[in-house]
């Protein structure tokens, strides 16, 4: 495994998620004082803004999640370009961007790569490497922001209506 650059990603991963979660507790504490000083019309922008950056979070942290994957698994000691099994020394070793971009041949693999009780918990409903810490990490803490967010929304708008 390439570890300084598995290193490096994994990091990476780390701190945006830590970002992410960072300002949409400070977009929650904004919104949350807003309401308090019955700006209403402010308080929900916050919290459509937090809506938005939740979507564009998972999305960044995703990507890079898929580059950790790459090296962690060292994929390209093991598979080529087409998602296949290296056999000789002709055949071209995948390249991160490959896996990446082509979500077929990263399908294929990861569908090697995944072991039988993740494929079967989690494989068959979102279709990813999703281990234990990720599916905490990237789906339960945002799913957490996003029903606090619409419930914000909506506890405004029933109140003031």
């Amino acid at each position: 495994m390439d570890t300084e650059k598995w290193s490096i990603n994994e990091s990476l991963l780390q701190s945006y998620r830590a970002t992410f979660m960072s300002y949409q507790s400070i977009l929650l504490v904004a919104a949350i004082f807003a309401r308090e000083e019955r700006i209403c019309f402010f308080a929900i922008i916050i919290a459509l803004a937090g809506i938005v950056q939740l979507w564009s979070g998972l999305k960044i942290v995703e990507a890079r999640a898929i580059v950790v994957d790459y090296y962690k698994y060292n994929l390209s000691s093991k598979y080529n370009d087409e998602g296949g099994y290296i056999k000789d020394k002709d055949d071209t070793p995948i390249k991160v961007d490959t896996y990446v971009h082509n979500v077929k041949v990263r399908k294929k693999i990861n569908d090697i790569e995944i072991d039988y009780e993740q494929k079967f918990l989690f494989g068959c409903i979102f279709g990813k490497n999703w281990r234990k810490t990720r599916i905490k990490m990237d789906l339960v803490i945002p799913f957490s922001f996003f029903v606090i967010w619409v419930y914000f929304i909506l506890h405004i708008l029933y109140t003031q209506l």
